[in-house]
């Protein structure tokens, strides 16, 4: 408690000594006008008048006293009022000044001292607030404790009981006062935020005195439902008072940035011109400012139609610099993906991932690596956020099949060949499980081809490339019987699958895509489940071939039916050595 008190006797003395009023705002109890040093323009407020134009008035707003009034005498004549007739000076009423030093609130013993200062420019506050008065009326202390805790509704009926108890007693007009704007204060932040705009504008006009510097937390609600009602300009005007005549610097940018949220841009340029500069030439509205850069960098980067202006880019690229984000280097990424900067986005892509590797710089770097046919650093750079989202799953499979399918075909480990294969078939993916046909086709491994275009038909039968090489494998595999009833289902739908086996003279051979086309995704939706289906076992690849002897027999005879001058020339032979030894 002596530690109390000394921080309240030094707050005191440092009012006194600095002979200006101090500029706080207390948590519920507010100076209900914006006080300003002696010998300066009186206080400014807010006026909310009935047109569409908000004034700021150079008066003194009245005293609040909408839910009671005290008798007329009572209430403190305004700053720079002259004596009373006696010559006395008006009496201060310093009842919730010391209330507050007693309970060591210093924030709003600040508070009221720098209130009372500018109501009485001529009083010097105590030297020690918590001197206490010998007659402490411990009741009004009651009803004072109820006004702090923010119990307004009991403070009101401890005064209406006691002006019963006590027919001649008078509650302080400094108390009134405050209830009165405190009760307006509530009212307009409970319909803030139930987004009652015209009730929040009707409260604002009929309590002025919120409508300071020192209450920015009602002009700010005041100025968004004027926005939310389609009066932009009226709050341009709140916000632009607050710029103007307030110099609380979290305040201010703070408002600067409410003003970018809820205004166009061309009004949002016209109070960010208000900013202030310290002496080394730094703005207040520096956060603001990049906050505004980075705006249009991801705009850019959702859309390539959008074109970031040449500073708002550099602006976002010395914030990666110097702050070292993850998330600005992603800006930077996804803008020059999607602007055709490939090299650009490459490295920012990079430099997320080194700060901190996520699904999203994964992903982005792996859509520059397919782009640039590095397919299998992009398989292995997402293949650990594959199952992050829907978008990093798609982007996985397209760099799987991309793989597979680049010509020359890649000799790719066995153990990446397993995990890819087990991707694909959890999420049922036709075209990666297409292009694992065509590469075991590739490297002779027929049968393993046939299991995985009848995968890929089993969750799209409408997928021609699939049936198409699954004709050409039955074909292979000496299959006809297989054969047939797959060009009786696709007879009328593809031509080239009825060709396969006929010796029509001109007919392309056909072969199998060699490349996926990958798209860049808008957006990242949620994680979605799918069932994991046995994926067709594939062997690694050896030497680019695959023995004879190990083939299936059907793929035996499907290699000597497709040399038949062989087996011609030595039935020719035989039947010479047979007509010369007949003769």
């Amino acid at each position: 408690m002596p530690a109390v008190r000394g921080a309240i006797r030094l707050a005191a003395a440092a009012l006194l000594g600095a002979g200006t009023c101090f500029h706080a705002i207390a948590d519920d109890v507010v100076p209900p006008w914006d006080p300003r040093p002696t010998g300066t323009v009186p206080p400014h407020r807010l006026k909310l008048p009935d047109d569409d134009v908000i004034e700021v008035q150079q008066e003194m707003p009245p005293a609040e006293t909408a839910q009671a009034q005290p008798a007329p005498s009572a209430v403190p004549p305004p700053a720079g009022a002259p004596p009373d007739q006696a010559g006395q000076r008006p009496k201060v009423d310093e009842s919730a000044l010391r209330y507050f030093a007693r309970q060591g609130d210093t924030k709003r013993l600040e508070a009221e001292i720098a209130r009372l200062k500018a109501l009485y420019p001529d009083w010097t506050p105590p030297a020690d607030p918590l001197a206490v008065p010998v007659n402490v009326d411990e009741k009004l202390e009651a009803v004072w404790a109820l006004y702090a805790a923010g119990k307004y509704a009991e403070a009101r009926r401890a005064i209406a009981q006691r002006r019963t108890d006590e027919p001649g007693w008078t509650p302080p007009p400094d108390l009134l006062e405050r209830l009165a704007v405190a009760e307006a204060r509530e009212q307009l932040v409970n319909a803030s935020n139930l987004h009652q705009y015209d009730t929040v504008i009707r409260i604002g006009s009929g309590n002025p005195s919120l409508l300071t510097c020192s209450e920015v937390d009602v002009l700010w609600r005041v100025a968004e439902a004027f926005a939310e009602t389609q009066r932009a300009n009226r709050a341009r005007d709140a916000y632009r008072y607050i710029l103007t005549n307030c110099d609380d610097t979290q305040e201010r940018l703070a408002t600067a940035q409410n003003a970018v949220r809820l205004l166009p841009s061309e009004m949002a340029d016209e109070l960010l011109a208000l900013e202030r500069f310290d002496a080394a030439g730094a703005g207040e509205f520096a956060p603001v400012r990049d906050d505004l850069a980075r705006k249009g960098v991801a705009a850019g980067g959702a859309d390539p139609a959008v074109d970031a202006s040449p500073e708002q880019l550099a602006r976002v690229e010395k914030l990666a610099t110097a702050e070292g984000k993850a998330s600005d280097s992603l800006l930077l990424g996804w803008y020059n993906l999607r602007h055709g900067q490939s090299e650009a986005a490459e490295k920012w892509f990079r430099a997320a991932r080194g700060i901190e590797d996520s699904a999203e710089a994964s992903q982005g770097l792996s859509l520059v690596l397919v782009a640039r046919k590095a397919f299998e650093e992009a398989e292995s750079v997402l293949y650990p956020w594959r199952d992050a989202n829907d978008e990093t799953r798609s982007s996985y499979l397209a760099a799987v099949a991309n793989l597979l399918g680049v010509e020359p075909r890649v000799d790719v480990p066995p153990d990446v060949l397993q995990r890819m294969a087990a991707a694909a078939a959890s999420s049922r993916d036709v075209a990666a499980a297409q292009q694992f046909g065509w590469y075991a086709r590739a490297f002779n491994q027929f049968e393993t081809a046939g299991k995985w275009f009848t995968t890929a038909l089993s969750w799209n039968p409408d997928d021609e490339p699939s049936a198409y090489g699954l004709a050409l494998t039955y074909q292979q595999l000496g299959n006809a019987a297989a054969l047939a009833e797959l060009k009786r289902i696709w007879r009328g739908r593809s031509e080239r699958i009825l060709a396969v086996g006929e010796r029509t003279r001109g007919q392309p051979a056909g072969g199998a895509p060699t490349s996926v086309a990958v798209e860049t995704p808008a957006a990242s939706p949620s994680t979605q489940s799918v069932a994991v289906e046995t994926a067709p076992v594939l062997a690694a690849p050896r030497n680019n071939a695959v023995s004879e002897s190990a083939a299936a027999p059907g793929m035996r005879r499907a290699a000597r039916a497709a040399a038949p001058t062989r087996s011609i020339r030595r039935r020719s032979r035989r039947r010479a050595r047979s007509t010369a030894a007949g003769a």
